[in-house]
């Protein structure tokens, strides 16, 4: 795991920390794949594939250093859910913490401590059983920014599925999960979701966004779904298919395994991010209907020159203005400026207009 500071002027990184799994004290770090940070900032944490775990750590709110302070692993103290552990998102109240495991294909449930932000297990809804469904090979799960609603994108399924949160922190089944919905690829007139693997919800609350597997020749990039705020259900609106954008074919789209996608703060725009590709893809989100147009996109065309190669996770800064991708594959974190990175379409290997560096 590496912490870098972010620069808001010009959103470039710089190096802060590196943790590895077989340090002295640290634990649930074996492939590391998914990492949330708590809204109050004083924890991180680490969902860990081959650990089976979710990590805990404390943020030191001036200098971004991290220290751990507890690992949770399937089948150890009452814990479960959690084989396979993928990725993980925190509750906007801070009073939860949710587990999507893709070997286990579940979603486990923590409580989080408000002292120090360690976590207890609750719960553990897996696909198949008490009539949940969608969760096989889980790969990604978000939360609604009222908290009332979870979702998650599987991969096997090709599906997304909602869940209903208890906000009520009265109620003994605060912060627990009741399964509501699976929309699946092919059902009901739904598509889009081939090998469903990256999901965003748009700040507003108002659509979400699936990314998914494609393969060589074209095929399912994503799904665009209409959200209802107060029941959290959603309705099927618009499927992304490579066929559908000919000038950038071979460029954009989603490619297999970890697929990103992520909305802008401002709502103004999506980014899906396509490891087999090696391409960042940049649409316009009308906020109304909620549906897309392709803007442009950036490619890796230089094996590696760029830092895209197999681009597999996007994430979009408060200030709305830089992109930030992290490329497996290529071992690489790039920050990329909306204005500057996109301005001459694909990427020629014209290092010159890009607003960050490959570290």
């Amino acid at each position: 795991m590496i912490a870098f500071a972010q620069d808001d002027s010009n959103g470039k990184l710089t190096f802060v920390q590196v943790i590895f799994d077989d340090d002295p004290g640290i634990d649930g770090l074996d492939s590391a794949r998914g990492a949330a940070v708590s809204p109050d900032g004083e924890n991180v944490y680490i969902a860990a594939l081959l650990d089976n775990s979710i990590a805990t750590f404390a943020r030191n709110a001036t200098t971004g250093m991290l220290t751990q302070l507890q690992v949770l692993k399937d089948g150890i103290g009452g814990v479960d859910g959690l084989a396979g552990a993928n990725a993980v998102t925190v509750s906007p109240d801070g009073d939860h913490v949710y587990v999507a495991s893709r070997s286990e294909d579940a979603v486990a449930v923590f409580a989080r401590s408000s002292v120090d932000g360690t976590l207890t297990f609750l719960q553990a809804l897996k696909d198949g059983v008490g009539g949940v469904d969608g969760l096989d090979a889980v790969e990604a799960i978000t939360i609604s920014a009222d908290g009332a609603h979870l979702y998650t994108a599987g991969e096997n399924d090709d599906a997304v599925a909602v869940f209903a949160r208890e906000t009520d922190s009265n109620d003994p089944d605060y912060g627990e999960l009741t399964f509501l919905q699976v929309l699946k690829d092919g059902v009901g007139g739904v598509d889009g979701l081939n090998g469903a693997n990256g999901i965003a919800i748009a700040p507003d609350g108002g659509h979400v966004y699936a990314a998914c597997e494609r393969t060589t020749g074209g095929g399912d990039w994503g799904s665009i779904f209409a959200r209802n705020p107060a029941t959290g259900l959603l309705t099927f609106l618009q499927a992304l298919k490579e066929e559908d954008f000919g000038p950038y074919t071979g460029c954009s789209g989603v490619g297999p395994e970890n697929s990103g996608v992520a909305v802008s703060p401002d709502n103004a725009s999506v980014y899906y991010a396509n490891p087999f590709r090696s391409t960042v893809a940049w649409f316009s989100r009308n906020p109304a209907t909620g549906l897309l147009t392709l803007l442009d996109a950036i490619c890796d065309l230089n094996f590696g020159i760029d830092g895209l190669v197999g681009v597999a996770f996007a994430t979009v800064r408060p200030d709305s203005d830089h992109v930030v991708v992290a490329s497996p594959s290529g071992e690489h974190v790039v920050v990329l400026g909306e204005a500057a990175i996109f301005s001459d379409g694909f990427e020629s290997g014209d290092l010159s207009a890009w607003s960050g560096a490959v570290p």
